[in-house]
């Protein structure tokens, strides 16, 4: 495969030419976020990119950093249901994460060290990697056997309210599909000199049971979404996952002439600052803020 110059992968070897792969077992939601997290404070101090693979402990609904939850999910219906909560640092619309595999990103924000980059600079690098961590995402799947599209330009949605449903309900710019449904989703979050992109790729679809924890939602009425099992007919392990996105990324660095990504645990130092980030994550004053 040709990585030259104009190859849509050239931004991750560009941000850094150093990355780690971290595949972890299953965790509470509010140590998942936490962990990411400690990641993006790992990128700044080290330089070093991880992408990670993971799943969730417990059947877990997260909404995103900025999204309406008061008033749009019945708390008591979610209980009912046997599901933590939890909201993500990130972006974006609320995800069912249960038969679904999640991904992140946590990597350094280069800068100009004669100058302080301005902030349309700064956003500029953080779309560019996020364009470059999607078509990893599509290159890795079509090396699982899954042909997923990007949607970009009038085959995206429009912005939505952000109380406006789940985040599968529709694709945004840079997401994946498979025959115009979304497959996954993703959201990307900057702070002080490193950018955090995780995202769900769903086995299951799930958002019938998500309408019914949101009364009036209309989910239950769209087409389905997505899923890998109906797609590979099959459901894939995270590490089979990990292998294929890392195959992808190895071949990107070796065309820029940097070393393959090693395989990583998170440390006792990573672990630490995730022990310290979690109480923020397990707050129902940050949950359910808005």
């Amino acid at each position: 495969m040709d990585h030259g110059a104009g190859d849509p992968l050239t931004p991750l070897a560009a941000t850094t030419p150093r990355w780690a792969v971290l595949v972890t077992s299953p965790l509470p939601g509010a140590s998942n976020m936490a962990l990411d997290h400690a990641l993006m404070h790992r990128a700044v101090r080290t330089g070093e990119a991880v992408l990670r693979i993971y799943t969730w402990a417990e059947p877990t609904l997260s909404f995103g950093r900025h999204e309406i939850a008061r008033g749009v999910y019945d708390r008591a219906a979610i209980s009912a249901a046997g599901l933590a909560v939890v909201r993500r640092p990130t972006g974006g619309r609320a995800v069912l994460h249960d038969d679904e595999i999640t991904y992140s990103v946590t990597a350094p924000l280069p800068s100009d060290h004669r100058a302080a980059l301005p902030s349309s600079a700064r956003r500029a690098r953080a779309r560019a990697l996020y364009a470059a961590i999607n078509h990893l995402l599509l290159q890795g799947l079509a090396r699982l056997g899954v042909a997923a599209q990007l949607v970009s330009g009038k085959a995206a949605a429009r912005p939505r309210s952000l109380g406006a449903g789940p985040c599968f309900d529709t694709a945004s710019d840079g997401e994946l599909v498979v025959a115009g449904r979304k497959l996954v989703g993703s959201a990307q979050w900057r702070e002080e000199g490193a950018v955090l992109q995780h995202g769900s790729m769903l086995i299951a679809d799930h958002r019938a049971r998500l309408a019914a924890l949101s009364p009036g939602s209309a989910s239950a009425a769209r087409p389905p979404a997505a899923a890998l099992r109906d797609l590979l007919h099959r459901v894939p392990a995270p590490g089979d996952v990990a292998a294929a996105f890392t195959g992808v990324l190895d071949d990107a660095l070796a065309a820029a002439g940097a070393p393959a990504a090693r395989l990583m645990s998170s440390g006792p130092e990573t672990a630490a600052m995730t022990e310290a980030l979690r109480g923020r994550y397990e707050d129902e004053a940050w949950t359910w803020r808005r």
